[in-house]
């Protein structure tokens, strides 16, 4: 009996990441085509942002510290990412941090953002018109912020955040994660930037940096800006352990 209990749990597991890899699809799809859905009422607080001209709200609400993750906004083909994002949000939402992110309901995005709002946590999403017009947003959030273009997102996700996480994603998660690397090397801002790396998924990038530095195009300590993990509890102490030392320094 226990034996089976175990296998059906085992089969509900893989028939929810199945699922959730039709819904993937199925999304990715909607936003290719540029088709429309039919709108979801959203539950939690919206706001529009103006372009990036305009000045963001303070970061901090309270004593909770808002961390911005950035990641993919499909599940990927093996289940450790999923799993991995889901103790990531659960592990800010018990350190006192909130989530920002980019506002969506669907992939890594979507289990980030639930399972902080699980653990107590407040979730801004970000996101822009085109993709708030496609009914990609998540619906459940505390605030959703509707910006007109991806420049004033990015700036938005910035401001509102004091340390950033990097976990599995594609182009846009790779785009998002070298400005604000970029930005600390050039000492713009003083933020925790962290990685969390998953089943090895981001070695090869590593490797590539690391590569950079051995070359001369890169100095050494642009590479340790980079606190890089794959425990996401571990990585979350870390980054607010750095983020809290650059408040308390500031």
């Amino acid at each position: 009996m226990l034996t089976f209990n175990r296998a059906f749990r085992a089969w509900l597991v893989r028939l929810g990441f199945a699922a959730s890899k039709i819904l993937d699809a199925f999304r990715q799809r909607v936003i290719h085509r540029n088709e429309r859905i039919s709108p979801t009422p959203f539950g939690g607080r919206i706001a529009t942002v103006t372009p990036m001209s305009a000045s963001s709200p303070t970061a901090r609400r309270g004593d909770r510290l808002p961390i911005c993750v950035y990641l993919a906004s499909r599940h990927g083909d093996h289940v450790g990412y999923t799993d991995q994002t889901r103790r990531l949000g659960a592990a800010l939402g018990a350190a006192g941090c909130d989530l920002v992110y980019g506002g969506g309901s669907v992939g890594l995005m979507g289990e980030v953002a639930d399972a902080v709002l699980a653990a107590g946590g407040s979730v801004t999403g970000v996101i822009t018109e085109h993709l708030y017009a496609l009914e990609v947003g998540h619906t459940e959030l505390s605030e959703l912020v509707v910006v007109p273009d991806m420049p004033t997102r990015k700036k938005e996700m910035f401001d509102r955040s004091e340390g950033f996480i990097v976990a599995p994603g594609g182009v846009g998660t790779m785009e998002e994660l070298f400005e604000v690397w970029c930005w600390a090397a050039l000492g713009l801002h003083p933020k925790a930037l962290a990685m969390l790396n998953t089943d090895g998924y981001y070695d090869h990038l590593l490797a590539f940096m690391q590569r950079s530095v051995d070359d001369g195009l890169m100095s050494g300590s642009t590479l340790d800006l980079l606190v890089v993990d794959d425990d996401p509890e571990r990585l979350v102490a870390r980054v607010v352990a750095a983020a809290e030392g650059e408040s308390t320094a500031a």
